[in-house]
């Protein structure tokens, strides 16, 4: 189907027939849904092709040929197929700057990627099995602005225990370290969105080096930082997710607040933009006190954490006890937290709290709860528990715990509908 826009859109093509060709030509915009497109003899010109997107989840093979003449090819898009390698003359597309990649069952980029040298954004989120990326493809991307391999799916253990292989010094190994693709990140003159892991030591060292890494990084997650008992986090003004996991010896972490921070000034902030934390499997981590520098916290996980006694620690000599810890968060997920006592030692309001989730934290006896929290919960809607925990909690008035339990009682009647 081709409208006056000279948008296409194909279904289940697999030859190219005589009559699709001119319709081809006219496309400027083009959406493939197939399972499979055959080897083409003579590949079919796109001279008015600007948009390509492959829209069949199930597309596992393309064509070397497909490519063969895309002079103005800008946006190509084979997110959620099942290719496992990329096409033959791909290289070619020069006029490239949109590649998205995301989803896919690549286990490399190819050298022949680093011809597309006006590609502005890199996507390579939920590719669990991209394992390895040649050298100097990204430092070859000179006009790229944005780059990510999202943070929550690069670190999918199915693909860090794939067996091991012959190692090529020619190529960039993610799950080992990232250090050498975080050194082409920032030869980059444009780069100024990275989505990408801090894996291993000696990635940490070239993050703690670059100022202009920790300006760029959006999402990241720090793992695998073998032998560090405390980490400490640098200024990343516009981090928005972070992700702090299988650190085996880590037992504490702290930000650099050098620039300053101000209980009446929350934008002088080092994280004022960071929305999500979730730390899991740290087995030595005594607390999360450095989260009270976090003031636009909205999503906040722990999980497998088995040293962890209290959420927030002693405060009162870093912040007033008027001062807004949580008064953003909507989500707070604890979960096997054997030795968990507090989240944090007095009462809060929690006026943004929409879920409490808590599991497996048998020694948590009391919630920060008070009939000023109670007054403040208005936008709670679910606290998922374990009976027995729940009814063993202590309250400073009976009150308080009847205000909080219609919410007790509508997560049990969905708990078996919700899966959890």
């Amino acid at each position: 189907m081709c409208n006056k826009n000279r948008v296409l859109v194909e279904e289940e093509v697999d030859y190219v027939e005589p009559h699709q060709i001119l319709r081809w030509k006219e496309a400027q915009q083009m959406f493939l849904s197939t399972s499979s497109l055959k080897e083409l003899i003579a590949p079919p010109p796109f001279p008015n092709l600007s948009t390509l997107i492959f829209s069949n989840q199930v597309l596992g093979t393309l064509p070397s040929g497909l490519f063969h003449f895309m002079p103005l090819i800008k946006v190509l898009d084979f997110s959620r197929t099942k290719i496992t390698e990329l096409p033959v003359g791909i290289g070619g597309l020069i006029t490239l700057q949109y590649l998205n990649l995301s989803g896919t069952k690549l286990r490399e980029l190819p050298a022949e990627l680093k011809t597309l040298k006006r590609i502005r954004y890199l996507v390579l989120a939920e590719m669990p099995w991209l394992r390895r990326i040649c050298k100097e493809v990204i430092s070859n991307l000179s006009m790229m602005r944005y780059f990510t391999i999202k943070p929550n799916h690069l670190f999918d253990e199915k693909a860090y225990h794939l067996p091991k292989e012959e190692e090529d010094h020619k190529m960039i190994y993610l799950w080992e370290d990232s250090e050498a693709l975080l050194e082409e990140l920032e030869g980059l003159k444009h780069i100024e969105w990275i989505c990408s892991p801090i894996s291993g030591v000696l990635s940490l060292k070239k993050l703690l080096s670059s100022q202009k890494l920790q300006n760029a990084l959006r999402y990241t997650g720090f793992r695998y930082l073998e032998d560090v008992t405390l980490l400490r986090l640098p200024r990343m003004k516009h981090l928005q997710f972070l992700r702090i996991f299988r650190c085996r010896e880590l037992q504490d972490i702290k930000v650099d607040d050098k620039h300053g921070f101000a209980a009446d000034y929350i934008p002088n902030s080092s994280f004022y933009s960071l929305q999500s934390v979730l730390v899991h499997h740290l087995p030595k981590l005594l607390n999360l006190t450095w989260l009270i520098y976090i003031p636009c916290l909205e999503d906040l996980e722990a999980m497998d954490c088995e040293s962890l006694k209290e959420v927030i620690g002693e405060t009162s000599n870093l912040v007033s006890d008027n001062f807004g810890i949580f008064s953003r968060l909507k989500i707070l997920s604890l979960s096997n937290l054997p030795n968990l006592k507090s989240i944090i030692g007095r009462a809060l309001t929690f006026p943004s709290l929409t879920n409490l989730w808590v599991k497996k934290c048998p020694n948590l006896r009391k919630l920060p709860f008070d009939s000023n929290s109670a007054r403040s919960a208005n936008n709670l809607r679910t606290i998922r528990r374990e009976t027995d925990w729940w009814e063993g909690l202590e309250w400073d008035d009976e009150t308080t715990k009847h205000i909080f339990s219609p919410y007790l009682e509508e997560i049990i009647m969905r708990r078996n509908e919700r899966g959890w």
